[in-house]
């Protein structure tokens, strides 16, 4: 026997609605950010001799995340409120500094 019941709002209809718009905006503010970034890199930066492996990196960085996504995942999680505001605004003040001051690595 489950023990959710069918009005639960644990059940698994509720959960994907609860989490879908918190993941949609979260989806779209790094779309906001980081669409323009790669967009400025692919027709700018990346065009020169020098910098042209920037979209090679990107690739292989993206191949290695996605290979340790399981083990990412399995993690044991342990939460930890008082580090995600500070972290989140000094990832904020690097890509804000990034930009305004036009640093490339930012």
């Amino acid at each position: 026997m489950s023990s959710l019941t069918p009005g639960s709002p644990l059940d698994r209809g509720s959960l994907r609605s609860a989490l879908s718009a918190p993941l949609l905006i979260a989806a779209l503010g790094f779309a906001a950010m980081y669409v323009p970034v790669y967009w400025w890199a692919a027709n700018g930066i990346w065009q020169s001799d020098e910098q042209a492996h920037g979209a090679l990196i990107l690739l292989v960085m993206v191949w290695l995340f996605w290979g340790l996504r399981g083990p990412i995942a399995a993690a044991p999680n342990e939460p930890a409120p008082g580090w995600g505001w500070p972290i989140f605004v000094f990832g904020l003040l690097v890509y804000f500094v990034g930009r305004v001051v036009n640093i490339t690595i930012l």
